[in-house]
């Protein structure tokens, strides 16, 4: 996202979060994608995605097992977010991590 400029759940690829799910080797049988822009701040993009029914429907779907965050900056525009939720995967090897500990990005 960040390196394209948008906000999309659609990757530079044209990729799905399904695809980049086991790209980094966890095999979901479900997943699920919400993104945001703009806060700096954990506790902001948490309330902004609980506020948001989307967004808020994606967490509380019981057939999800995994969550993962990911933050990416991408100035002028500023920071990136992406919430994935998978089930059915088994993940492998502690996740894809990039530099500073952030998901590394599709």
């Amino acid at each position: 996202m960040a390196d394209m400029g948008q906000v999309t759940d659609v990757g530079s690829d044209g990729s799905t979060v399904l695809d980049r799910a086991a790209g980094v080797g966890y095999d979901a049988t479900a997943a699920d994608e919400t993104v945001a822009l703009g806060t700096d701040s954990v506790r902001e993009v948490l309330t902004l995605w609980l506020g948001d029914p989307v967004a808020r429907g994606k967490f509380v779907q019981c057939g999800f097992t995994h969550i993962g965050i990911g933050k990416a900056q991408s100035p002028p525009v500023g920071t990136y977010w992406t919430m994935v939720l998978g089930a059915g995967g088994d993940a492998k090897g502690g996740g894809n991590t990039g530099e500073n500990g952030n998901a590394a990005a599709g």
